[in-house]
């Protein structure tokens, strides 16, 4: 077996929780592959099927699927499977091209409800946004830009290395 393992002080290792952090959870998976991290190149993605979180790392790891064994707060352990990449081989695809989004710059040091009502009064009437899904995009940045796709089902949340796509729910 292939092991990929970050201690606390790993440079990928705040990264990697807040990629955990977008996969599902063992008692609400509906496939095996969400509860993987899948790495290709130098980018980490997690899934669960709402929420797309993607990671840009300045290393390199050996690509493939990855459960994730050991997630603590001072040691995370991957474990490389043979599952097939089926639902992260298109991963590319989910994020957006369109040029027709609205932007709103958000400083995360304010409280979250803010940024969060600042981002519903920008949705259409018809949506809405999970909360939860919000906060772990935004955990730990300062600040953060957030698109609002018009005529898409989602928004995209994002830094300079990470983005979020949080798909919005129909009210």
């Amino acid at each position: 077996m292939e092991y990929l393992e970050f201690g606390k002080k790993a440079p990928d290792f705040d990264g990697m929780k807040w990629v955990i952090s977008a996969i599902a959870k063992a008692k609400v998976k509906q496939y095996k592959r969400t509860e993987c991290v899948y790495i290709n190149d130098k980018k980490i993605v997690g899934n669960d099927g709402c929420r797309l979180h993607i990671l840009d790392s300045e290393l390199e790891y050996p690509p493939g699927l990855y459960k994730v064994v050991v997630n603590r707060k001072d040691k995370i352990v991957l474990e490389k499977t043979t599952a097939e990449l089926l639902d992260y081989a298109a991963w590319e695809k989910v994020v957006p091209i369109s040029a027709n989004y609205e932007t709103i710059e958000v400083v995360y040091n304010e409280e979250i409800s803010v940024a969060y009502t600042k981002i519903i009064r920008s949705l259409e009437d018809k949506y809405t946004l999970r909360y939860n899904y919000l906060y772990d995009a935004l955990y730990g940045e300062s600040s953060f830009t957030v698109h609002i796709y018009k005529g898409q089902e989602l928004i995209v949340c994002e830094d300079n290395k990470k983005k979020a796509i949080i798909m919005l729910l129909r009210l």
